[in-house]
């Protein structure tokens, strides 16, 4: 299994990969700042982050239904939190409906909605895509 950033080519799989697990997909325009996870050919899991200034949005975290419960998802997030720290990036935010559990094994708390910074909440993720009930988890780095 090979971790590496997408491709632009890899736009259609990540975008289809994305939407099979049920997550937004109509602000996915490019793959920049989307890691793939890439088992043979075939994109087995995804992640994408997106950043404004200090802070990231960890997004999209998807893998292919056959490669679950392998340590995959937690493998890609591990990545993104690695690559933001050394960017700089102070906290990582996401957004899920059902993930919780498993967010919280990698150190994100649950947050209030309202404590969300004014680039995240002017995302389209917390804006449109991910309902009102979704909720917010951050993390220091």
């Amino acid at each position: 299994m090979r971790i590496e950033a997408a491709r632009d080519e890899d736009a259609p799989a990540v975008k289809a990969l994305v939407q099979g697990c049920g997550l937004p997909v109509e602000d996915i325009d490019a793959v920049s700042g989307f890691l793939v996870a890439r088992n043979g050919g075939a994109i087995a899991g995804t992640v994408g982050l997106e950043r404004f200034g200090g802070f990231g949005l960890l997004r999209s975290l998807a893998v292919r239904r056959e490669e679950r419960n392998s340590g995959l998802g937690r493998t890609l997030c591990e990545r993104v939190l690695d690559g933001a720290k050394k960017e700089g990036l102070r906290t990582m935010f996401l957004l899920t409906t059902d993930a919780q559990p498993f967010f919280r094994k990698l150190e994100f708390s649950d947050s209030p909605r309202d404590s969300a910074p004014g680039e995240i909440r002017n995302t389209a993720q917390f804006r449109t895509l991910c309902p009102d009930t979704a909720t917010l988890m951050s993390r220091d780095l």
